[in-house]
C-alpha cells in the first residue's frame, strides 16, 4: 500500500478502494459521509473492495480500465464542456482477460494480424509497412511515429454493424442533444475478447519511458494515450502548442480525454492494421437507463450518417414472454403452485431451474442504482418486495393512497400487495418464467390441488399440435400430455404463458384458500353451523374499494352483464363492495354475491353497478365458507339459540381467530387469539340449548320519527315544500372506530378575496394556538346541507330507540357527544381522557370540552358526514388582548374577509385579515 494514499474523508491509512471509481477509503462509513460529493464522479453507491485485491507486481492495473473510463480522463477532461455520461451504474467487471500477463512478464512473441479479427484489405490500400511514417529506432524496436491524417489505414473506419438485431455493448454515453436522441459510442459484443487481446498487447510493448516526437502529433494522428495508467488507441482531434497538450478520443470507446505531449505515445504496428472497435450510434425513443458495459440489442437504420453515427432502433430488453419448451422437455419435475376453482386449469413451476439471486442483488448495497426513475405503466415488468423478499413480477395496479403495489409474482405464482418496486437488473430480465397455466377440457378429470398434491415426479410431455391450439401462438401455448413418473394422468393438457391478467385464463376472481393458520375474522352468519371467513388482509379492501371507486366507469345501456361476471357494486348507503352476478331479475335488477364477505344481495338495481378496474379484479378473494367442527352433526330444536347470537356478536366486534383443522376432517374450528388459544366451536356447544335473549336480538330498521304531511296549498299562494330531512335507521351499533382518516373535510377556497365563516375562536384567546376554526363562507350550498345534517345528529341522539348506555371512546376516535352549554348532542374527537371523564373536540366548531362517559355515544357510519371545520392561522395577532378582541368581533360578526394560501403540509391555512387593526379596535 502506497504511504502517500489517504482516505479521502478522514485522511487516515486506507484499506479499501471504492469499487468503480478508486477513490481511497478506510471504511464504509467514510464512504457513506462522503457521498454528496463521491457521487457527482461516481453517481451511484457502489461496493468497497479490499486494496490486496488490486495489488500486483505489474504497473498495469488491469482492474482499472472500466473504472477510469468512468471518469472520462484526468483533471483536464473535454467531458467537462463537450461529453458527459449518463447514468453508470452496472457493477464493473474485468476489462481484460489477461492470464499470465497480470505478472507483468513479457509475451513470447508479439501477436500477429491472424490473431485478430480483421477487415479484408482492398486494393487501394497500402501495407503496414506504408501506413507507419519511419523514425529514429528505439531500443525496443518500437517505432517513434505515428500513423498520420494523409495515410489510410483500418483504424479510420469501424467494423461494420451486422444485418438485423444485434448484440453491443454500450463503452461511452454523450450527453443528450437533442429531444428524443440518445448518442452512444458501443461496440459489437463479438469483439470483445479481440478488444481485451489488443489492450493488453498495447499495455505489454509500448515503451512508456519513450513519449512520441511532439511534430508527429497532429490532428487525424493515431497514437497510444493513457487513461489512468492503462493505454489506449487514440485519434489526436485538435493540438495546442502553447500548452503542450492535445484532445484525443479513444477510437475503441468513444471517450475524450485530453493528455499532455509527454504522455502520447507512437502506436506499434497492430494498432493500425485493426479496425477501430467502437461506432457512434443515435438511438431514437426511450429504452430505459443505459449502464456503461450494459448490453443492449439494437438494428441499424439506413446507412451512416454524414455527422459520423448510425441511426437504431432499441429492442428493450424484457422478460421473454414465450414457454421455454426446451426447458419443459428437460425438466423432470413440477410442482403444483395453485389449482383454480373451475378445476380446469392450475399454476405449475419448474422447480429445476437454478434459483436466482435477485433477492441478494437488490438487497445489497448497490441496489441504489436499480430504483425507477418515473412511475412503471400498469403491465409492466418490475422487481417487487414481499414476505418473501425481492421477486421478479409484473405490475397489475398502483393504490395511490395506501401507497402500494398490486403484483403478481411471476416466479412463484401468487398476486399479493407490495411496499415496494424497482427496476430488474438486465441479468435476471432475459431468464424465463418458472411458472406456467395448464389447462385442460378433460370430463374425466379435474386439477385440483388435494390429488395434484399427492403426485410424485409429475411431469409434462409434448404432443403433436391439437385443434384447441390451432391458431394460437406455438410459443405460448403447446400440446402436451401429464404424467406421473411414467403413467400418464391425463391427456391433452394446454400449457400456456401466464403473466398474471386473469382474462389470459378466462378467470373472474383469484380465489386463494384460506389455509391452516391463518387469521381471520367472521364476515358472515349463515347458521349456528356455517359461516364465512375472511383472511385479516381483507380489512385493508373497503380502503381500497374506496380508492378505487372514482375510477369505475358505469355500464352503458347497451352492454351486456351476464351470470358470473365481476362487478364494482356502489351500495345505496354509499358503502362499496365487489360481488359476482349470481342471477339476472326482472326489470334489470341482479342477484350479487358479496365475494369478500359471502353476503348475497337480492334485487340489485344495473344502475348501482360499475366496471371493475384491473385492481378491483385481481384483488385475491380470501373468504370462503366453512362448517364448524363439533357443531355440524348435533341437532337442536331451538334455531335462534344463543350460539347463533355469540357468533353474530363476533362478527360485528371484528374477533380475530386462528384457523383450525384436522387432516382426516372438513370442519374448521376458530381458535381465539389469546394465550389459552380457546376453541370458539367448544365454546358454542352449550349456547345450542339456550334460546337468545330478546335484548340481544337485532331490531329491525325502522325510521325514528315520520315526516309530517305537507299541509295544502292553494293555487294562489304556492309555497315550497317542507325539505325533507334524512333520519338514519336504527341499527345494531358496531365496534368500528371512525378517526379523523375516515372524515372528508371540505376545503377552503384560497385567494386575495376569500370569504371565512368564523365558527370558534377559543384557541385564540386562551393561547392555546394562533389559529381559528372556520369554514368557506362561499360554499353555501354546504353551509345549508350543513344545517340538514346536524339536525340529522340531533335526531338520531334524542331518538328514545337509540340506546343511551354511555361510551368510552379512544383517543382521537371520533363519537357523539353532548354540549353542556345548550345540552344537545354533536359530533366530536375524543382529545384526551383521564378515568370516566374525556376531554373532546368538538368536529364541526373546534371548541373544546370535557365531558362524562355517560354523555357520548359511538358515532354510527350515516352521521360521518363531511364537515367544513377547517384550522386557520391568524397573522398579525400577536397579544391576547388582539385575541379577545378579534373573538368579539367575530362573535357578532362571523363572516371576514382574507388573503388566505395553504400551508405548505396541505392540512391547515394562513390568513392575513383585511383591515384586521379596526377589526380588532371594535
Amino acid at each position: 500500500m502506497s504511504s502517500e494514499l489517504a482516505c479521502s474523508k478522514c485522511r487516515q491509512p486506507p484499506k479499501f478502494y471504492c469499487e468503480r471509481c478508486l477513490e481511497p477509503y478506510c471504511s464504509s462509513e467514510c464512504q457513506i459521509s462522503d457521498w454528496f460529493e463521491h457521487k457527482a464522479k461516481c453517481y451511484k453507491l457502489p461496493n468497497l473492495i479490499p486494496m490486496h485485491i488490486l495489488k500486483s507486481t505489474s504497473n498495469l492495473s488491469l482492474k482499472n480500465d472500466a473504472q477510469s473510463r468512468r471518469q472520462y480522463g484526468s483533471k483536464d477532461n473535454l467531458n467537462e464542456t463537450k461529453r458527459t455520461s449518463a447514468h453508470h451504474g452496472s457493477k464493473s467487471r474485468n476489462p481484460i482477460e489477461c492470464g499470465e500477463s497480470c505478472s507483468g512478464a513479457k509475451p513470447k512473441k508479439i501477436l500477429q494480424d491472424e490473431d485478430f479479427t480483421l477487415m479484408p484489405k482492398t486494393a487501394n490500400e497500402t501495407n503496414m509497412g506504408e501506413n507507419i511514417n519511419s523514425g529514429p529506432a528505439l531500443k525496443n524496436s518500437q517505432t517513434n511515429s505515428v500513423v498520420s491524417v494523409g495515410k489510410t489505414a483500418n483504424w479510420r473506419s469501424a467494423y461494420p454493424p451486422p444485418n438485423g438485431f444485434f448484440d453491443v455493448m454500450i463503452q461511452f454515453v454523450e450527453e443528450v442533444e437533442e429531444k428524443g436522441k440518445r448518442f452512444v459510442w458501443v461496440t459489437d459484443v463479438k469483439y470483445d475478447e479481440p478488444l481485451r487481446k489488443l489492450l493488453s498487447e498495447i499495455n505489454r510493448n509500448v515503451n512508456p519511458k519513450e513519449p512520441c516526437n511532439p511534430e508527429l502529433i497532429v490532428p487525424g494522428a493515431l497514437v497510444a494515450a493513457p487513461l489512468s495508467k492503462i493505454l489506449y488507441r487514440a485519434e489526436v482531434l485538435e493540438t495546442s502548442l502553447q500548452t503542450q497538450r492535445a484532445d484525443l478520443r479513444l477510437i475503441d470507446y468513444g471517450n475524450e480525454i485530453r493528455v499532455p505531449f509527454s504522455q502520447i505515445y507512437a502506436p506499434i504496428p497492430i494498432m493500425a492494421n485493426l479496425n477501430a472497435y467502437a461506432f457512434r450510434v443515435c438511438i431514437l425513443g426511450d429504452c430505459g437507463v443505459l449502464e456503461l458495459e450494459s448490453v443492449i440489442t439494437i438494428k441499424v437504420l439506413g446507412d451512416k450518417h454524414p455527422n459520423g453515427y448510425y441511426k437504431v432502433e432499441c429492442k428493450e430488453k424484457s422478460i421473454p414472454l414465450q414457454l421455454p419448451v426446451d426447458l419443459l422437455t428437460k425438466e423432470k419435475s413440477l410442482s403444483v403452485v395453485k389449482c383454480f376453482v373451475d378445476g380446469r386449469k392450475a399454476l405449475l413451476r419448474m422447480n429445476e431451474i437454478e434459483k436466482m439471486a435477485l433477492d441478494n442483488v437488490l438487497n445489497s448495497e448497490q441496489s441504489i442504482q436499480y430504483e425507477l426513475e418515473k412511475m412503471p405503466t400498469e403491465g409492466a415488468f418490475v422487481a417487487a418486495r414481499c414476505r418473501k423478499g425481492w421477486k421478479r413480477a409484473r405490475l397489475l395496479g398502483f393504490i395511490e393512497k395506501s401507497h402500494e403495489y398490486l403484483v403478481y409474482m411471476i416466479d412463484d405464482g401468487f398476486i399479493a400487495l407490495s411496499p415496494q418496486i424497482k427496476r430488474i437488473p438486465t441479468a435476471f430480465l432475459t431468464q424465463p418464467m418458472r411458472v406456467f397455466a395448464v389447462s385442460t377440457s378433460c370430463p374425466d378429470y379435474t386439477l385440483s390441488e388435494p390429488m395434484l398434491a399427492n403426485t410424485k415426479m409429475l411431469s409434462l410431455q409434448l404432443l403433436p399440435a391439437t385443434s384447441m391450439t390451432a391458431g394460437k401462438n406455438s410459443k405460448t401455448h403447446v400440446s402436451c400430455a401429464l404424467f406421473e413418473d411414467a403413467h400418464k394422468i391425463v391427456d391433452v393438457v394446454i400449457a400456456s404463458v401466464f403473466t398474471g391478467n386473469l382474462n389470459e385464463l378466462d378467470l373472474q376472481f383469484w380465489y386463494d384458500k384460506v389455509d391452516k393458520g391463518s387469521i381471520v375474522v367472521i364476515s358472515h352468519v349463515l347458521t349456528f353451523k356455517e359461516v364465512y371467513i375472511a383472511a385479516i388482509e381483507t380489512q385493508s379492501y373497503e380502503q381500497i374499494f374506496n380508492c378505487e371507486s372514482s375510477k369505475c366507469a358505469p355500464y352503458n345501456d347497451k352492454e351486456e352483464i351476464k351470470k358470473g361476471d365481476c362487478v364494482f357494486v356502489c351500495g345505496q348507503q354509499g358503502n362499496y363492495y365487489r360481488g359476482q352476478v349470481m342471477d339476472i331479475g326482472v326489470k334489470n335488477t341482479y342477484k350479487i354475491e358479496d365475494v369478500d364477505k359471502g353476503m348475497e344481495h337480492y334485487a340489485v338495481e344495473r344502475k348501482y353497478l360499475l366496471k371493475p378496474t384491473n385492481i378491483v379484479r385481481a384483488l385475491p378473494v380470501r373468504c370462503c365458507l366453512i362448517r364448524l367442527m363439533y357443531l355440524e352433526t348435533i341437532p337442536t330444536p331451538i334455531a335462534n339459540n344463543k350460539a347463533l347470537a355469540a357468533l353474530e356478536s363476533c362478527m360485528s366486534n371484528s374477533a380475530e381467530f386462528e384457523v383450525f383443522s384436522e387432516d382426516a376432517s372438513q370442519a374448521v374450528d376458530l381458535l381465539f387469539r389469546t394465550n389459552e388459544r380457546q376453541s370458539l366451536c367448544k365454546k358454542l356447544l352449550p349456547m345450542l340449548f339456550e334460546p337468545r335473549e330478546p335484548s340481544a336480538s337485532k331490531t329491525s330498521p325502522q325510521p325514528s320519527s315520520q315526516l309530517a304531511p305537507t299541509p295544502p296549498i292553494t293555487p294562489t299562494t304556492p309555497e315550497a315544500p317542507l325539505k325533507v330531512i334524512a333520519v338514519p335507521p336504527q341499527r345494531v351499533v358496531t365496534n368500528k372506530i371512525y378517526t379523523l382518516d375516515d372524515l372528508e373535510v371540505i376545503p377552503i377556497e384560497c385567494g386575495e378575496k376569500a370569504e371565512l365563516y368564523v365558527l370558534d375562536a377559543a384557541s385564540l384567546v386562551n393561547q392555546e394556538a394562533p389559529y381559528i376554526t372556520a369554514a368557506d363562507f362561499k360554499n353555501k350550498a354546504f353551509l345549508e346541507q350543513m344545517e340538514h345534517y346536524l339536525a340529522m345528529v340531533s335526531e338520531y341522539c334524542n331518538n328514545p330507540k337509540t340506546p343511551k348506555l354511555g361510551y368510552a371512546p379512544q383517543k382521537m376516535e371520533i363519537c357523539l357527544s353532548i354540549f353542556a352549554d345548550d345540552n344537545q348532542w354533536y359530533r366530536a374527537l375524543c382529545v384526551d381522557k383521564k378515568n370516566e371523564d374525556f376531554l373532546v373536540m368538538f368536529l364541526d366548531y373546534g371548541n373544546l370540552s370535557k365531558v362524562s362517559k355517560k354523555d357520548i355515544m359511538p358515532i354510527t357510519p350515516e352521521l360521518m358526514f363531511p364537515s367544513n371545520a377547517n384550522m386557520v392561522y391568524i397573522d398579525g395577532i400577536t397579544t391576547k388582548e388582539d385575541a379577545i378582541g378579534f373573538a368579539k368581533a367575530t362573535q357578532a360578526h362571523p363572516i371576514i374577509k382574507a388573503h388566505v394560501v395553504a400551508t405548505p403540509e396541505g392540512e391547515a391555512y394562513l390568513a392575513k385579515v383585511h383591515n384586521l387593526d379596526k377589526l380588532i379596535a371594535g
